[in-house]
């Protein structure tokens, strides 16, 4: 039991320095954008994608109190399944970030280099 508990520890522990290193990468790839639009445009996003999630995770709430139950698909269960503003809110979020993405890839930075594959060193363009 003792392993299991020091495993677990040990884990724990590991993850916690790695979500802080994570963390710290991701503070520095953001401030040194040239453009912080591209920052405010990832914060819309998530913030679309959360408003876009809620109706989805009501609907496989009540969808796993209905099977428990054994009770068939209410017309609840299909009206949070079909959700038009939801799913708006999810192609929002997902057309943000592939404009987000294409605005990267295309536009040069101040090196001149391009980001992408076929940069000899990639890091360095962040």
């Amino acid at each position: 039991m003792n392993d299991v508990a020091l495993f677990f520890h040990l884990l724990g522990a590991l993850l916690f320095v790695a979500g802080i290193v994570l963390a710290g990468v991701a503070f520095e790839v953001a401030r040194r954008r040239e453009r912080p639009a591209e920052i405010a445009l990832y914060v819309i996003s998530l913030a679309l994608g959360a408003a876009g999630g809620r109706q989805p995770k009501r609907a496989r709430r009540l969808a796993t109190r209905l099977a428990v139950e054994g009770s068939p698909a209410s017309g609840e269960l299909r009206a949070l399944l079909d959700d038009r503003s939801s799913l708006a809110a999810n192609y929002a979020s997902a057309a943000l970030v592939l404009a987000i993405r294409a605005a990267t890839r295309t536009v040069g930075f101040p090196s001149g280099k391009r980001c992408g594959p076929t940069t000899p060193e990639p890091w360095r363009v962040l």
